[in-house]
């Protein structure tokens, strides 16, 4: 192709965009269990919610490091590999073009 990007088959393409739409329902379930559980801990007795004491964090807060890992994992094109950044449901990839939905 003139502008150097991959010429995928239809088969490819469709596989690609049953991968991202995998990757983006995790991605959905995973940021909605992360405001849940920063809710929950509101009405949590406080043992749970402070499991390591009063002067340590609350819970939800010590499971953000790994929504972070688990989003830079997760969120990544299928074809490329690479990040999808902070785009929220892009159509395609900003960096190799397939597209996504």
């Amino acid at each position: 192709m003139p502008d150097g990007r991959i010429a995928y088959t239809e088969e490819q393409i469709a596989d690609f965009k049953a991968t991202f739409a995998k990757r983006r329902a995790r991605h959905i379930a995973t940021f909605a269990a992360a405001i849940a559980s920063m809710l929950l801990m509101i009405v949590l007795p406080e043992s749970l919610a402070f499991p390591f004491g009063k002067g340590a964090p609350p819970l939800p807060f010590l499971l953000v490091p790994l929504f972070i890992v688990f989003s830079l994992i997760n969120w990544r094109c299928p074809a490329c590999g690479k990040s999808l950044g902070r785009q929220i449901s892009p159509r395609y990839c900003s960096l190799c073009g397939v597209e996504l939905q």
